[in-house]
């Protein structure tokens, strides 16, 4: 009865295995399809040679087919695992090499099933009989089919036992594929087993080839209703594997417990850093700050093959089957942070260019403002001194006629002495006036140009300073007391003394009304007091006029040195001292000026006007680092 039953199932079971392959290479296309393709073709062929062998009528036919089976039946184990290592992605870990060479106990099996007559280790006899037609054979197993066992047995539960433990941690359709999987592959099992133990005692016939219809409706199943081959566990072991992104885990004591393919490559990883501290590797040292708690994210340099690459490498914490697991990701960044780079030193060119472009822009301003002053000061001598040049020859023509006529009086009284001396007086201070316009106007062209004829000559700029204190000394005389501190031992500078005067006056003169028009607010403790200083060092002259007059608004700081700048009211100033001062310092002799109000001098604590002229004459600016040498200064004056 079982071997009609047989016969009629078999062509069932056949069809269902054909038609569930056909749906696999329709559906899968990965490695792990063709796989499982590979294995029903082979229970296809192990199930024919089966049936044939019913059908076939000698022994020796039946023996050949029986040999056949074997030779298909025999890879089968091997087969299921390999599927179960590349479905759940388990390949990784156990190499081709190993899955080869379990293939090798299925070549000796079918070797030693073909050779058998020889040495008996498969099968020690054979029974032949006939049942209701069919001719049937029964077999007494050798000790290598019983070892054969094991192995066939061994690698469907391991391989099932993989299957169902990557689906534990999948979502509810990996579960599922997982069961019906599974499921299709012990089925068989079971069926071998109640044959070869005769659990069954009225089943002679082995039922295990049928059995496989069940793997083919789990297949069919596993295709059409869990999407098998379209969401697999693998797919994410090969998405973890082909992430850009380096992924290692580790375990609460900081031990490697696992890696992608990125982070082996980027620590140089293999099989045998598995469970070792991350201290034993030398290449895993650049996550110490991380892998000890330091901190959560850290930049960290790897050199390889194309160069350095800059990495973030950022720490997490899982909590996996009550145990803790540290995950570092390392996001490549080496793009992103060479943009930023350049993005700065872009940033750093553009302030750079902003600075020059505002600087260019300041100095054409300041030409055009000197090209006005120049075109204004020719119009300002033309139209002045012919003027002053009347009023001084009439002032000699009188001055002559004046002493004529002194000289015709006959005879001379007290009130005529006195009323000549006062006219004398009036004659002077008129003669100094003339004198004074003429060099005003005398300086307004100097600084528009350069006086023709007068050669650059070493001057000490202590002569100067005693030269420009006589020059506005009457002034100062009733103002403000003077201090002076020179350095007796100054190198001489090359230059013309007229534009060094000039820069000292405008300064002295700045000073003189800073101090007057403080002491006008007639504060009682007030003393005016202005500082003169001198100095040098290895490659600069120094001078330093300081007042504690009137305090410089910081407003006004940035643009003291421009033309036309004043504080003064209407008809007080011009704004240009200062300005000439810079554009002889700074355009005529490569120095620099400035104003320092952060002095801490106790006798003149205020503002302090500083300028430096190059002993050598050279084309560059001095450093405005003052080096006071107070050793140095010299004498002391009250005017």
């Amino acid at each position: 009865m079982e071997y009609t039953l047989f016969v009629v199932l078999a062509p069932f079971t056949l069809g269902i295995l054909l038609v569930t392959g056909f749906l696999i290479r329709q559906n899968g296309k990965g490695p792990e399809a063709k796989a499982l393709l590979t294995y029903f073709l082979f229970v296809s062929a192990y199930l024919l040679n089966n049936l044939i062998e019913l059908l076939l009528p000698t022994p020796a036919a039946t023996l050949t087919a029986v040999k056949a089976e074997h030779l298909f039946f025999s890879f089968l184990p091997v087969i299921w695992f390999h599927f179960a290592l590349l479905y759940t992605g388990a390949s990784r870990k156990v190499s081709l090499s190993i899955v080869l060479t379990l293939a090798l106990f299925s070549v000796a099996t079918n070797i030693l099933i073909q050779t058998n007559h020889l040495h008996h280790l498969v099968w020690r006899r054979f029974n032949y009989f006939p049942v209701r037609g069919y001719l049937t054979m029964r077999a007494d197993y050798g000790p290598w089919m019983w070892l054969y066992g094991v192995f066939m047995y061994a690698l469907y539960i391991i391989g099932s036992f993989v299957i169902l433990k990557s689906a534990l941690g999948g979502n509810k359709m990996y579960r599922y594929q997982a069961l019906v999987i599974v499921t299709g592959a012990l089925v068989p099992l079971i069926f071998n087993l109640f044959y070869v133990f005769h659990l069954i005692p009225f089943l002679r016939k082995d039922f295990t080839p049928i059995s496989f219809s069940i793997t083919a409706l789990s297949g069919y199943i596993g295709i059409t209703k869990f999407r098998l081959f379209k969401i697999i566990p693998v797919a994410r072991e090969k998405i973890i594997q082909g992430l850009d992104t380096g992924i290692l885990l580790f375990d609460s004591g900081s031990s490697l417990i696992d890696y992608n393919k990125k982070a082996a490559s980027l620590f140089n990883l293999d099989s045998n850093t598995i469970g070792q501290h991350f201290t034993e590797q030398k290449d895993l040292t650049p996550l110490t700050p991380l892998l000890t708690g330091e901190t959560d994210t850290i930049p960290i340099t790897i050199e390889g093959d194309k160069g350095k690459s800059t990495f973030s490498a950022r720490l997490s914490h899982m909590e996996s089957n009550d145990s803790s697991v540290m995950t570092v990701t390392l996001v490549d960044i080496t793009k992103e942070t060479r943009l930023l780079h350049e993005k700065e030193a872009l940033a750093d060119q553009l302030i750079e260019k902003n600075q020059e472009l505002e600087n260019a822009q300041d100095t054409i301003i300041q030409q055009e403002k000197l090209a006005v002053i120049g075109q204004l000061t020719a119009g300002i001598a033309h139209e002045i001194n012919n003027p002053l040049s009347f009023a001084k020859n009439n002032y000699h023509i009188f001055r002559h006629y004046f002493q004529k006529l002194l000289s015709s009086f006959p005879q001379k009284t007290r009130e005529s002495e006195a009323l000549i001396e006062q006219l004398n007086l009036i004659l002077g201070d008129s003669e100094e006036g003339t004198n004074r316009a003429i060099a005003i106007v005398h300086d307004l062209l100097k600084f528009s140009r350069p006086v023709r004829g007068e050669q650059r000559q070493l001057l000490n700029i202590n002569k100067a300073v005693e030269t420009c204190l006589i020059m506005v000394g009457s002034e100062l005389r009733y103002v403000s007391e003077v201090v002076e501190a020179y350095d007796q031992n100054l190198p001489g500078i090359e230059c013309r003394e007229s534009e060094i005067d000039q820069v000292i006056i405008n300064i002295l003169t700045n000073a003189l009304h800073a101090t007057r028009k403080k002491s006008q607010l007639s504060m009682a403790d007030y003393k005016p007091c202005i500082k003169i200083e001198t100095w040098s060092d290895n490659t600069s002259v120094f001078c330093a006029i300081s007042d504690n007059g009137e305090e410089i608004r910081s407003q006004d700081l940035p643009h003291l040195f421009e033309p036309f700048f004043t504080t003064k009211k209407r008809g007080e100033g011009t704004g240009l001292g200062l300005s000439i001062a810079r554009e002889i310092i700074e355009g005529r002799y490569s120095g620099s000026i400035w104003v320092d109000i952060t002095t801490t001098e106790e006798e003149c604590k205020s503002k302090r006007f500083i300028f430096s002229l190059p002993i050598k004459n050279k084309n560059r600016k001095i450093s405005r680092d003052i080096h006071e040498n107070s050793n140095n200064f010299g004498r002391t004056t009250i005017i």
